[in-house]
């Protein structure tokens, strides 16, 4: 099956370089992809994934931005009372 192919194969895709599995899906591995069975579907579904993961952590990033932001103007009126 498919399946038993990517294991004979997959010592081939294996590179010291690269950040693993989500190398290949991010396209971090230049022609790291080549040669692989990967589904469409499966692509596209990981690609979704991995927009709303970013999503995720960007949110987070602001948010602590803004508490550090607050402390920060916080600290200036105690200090300038």
């Amino acid at each position: 099956s498919i399946q038993r192919l990517e294991e004979k194969h997959k010592h081939k895709m294996v590179s010291t370089d690269d950040a693993g599995e989500s190398a290949l899906f991010m396209g971090a591995a230049a022609g790291a992809r080549a040669g692989l069975v990967i589904s469409p579907k499966l692509t596209e579904w990981i690609g979704a994934e991995m927009q709303k993961e970013a999503l995720v952590a960007k949110e987070r990033r602001k948010a602590r931005e803004e508490r550090a932001l607050s402390r920060k103007n916080d600290k200036k009126e105690e200090s300038g009372k």
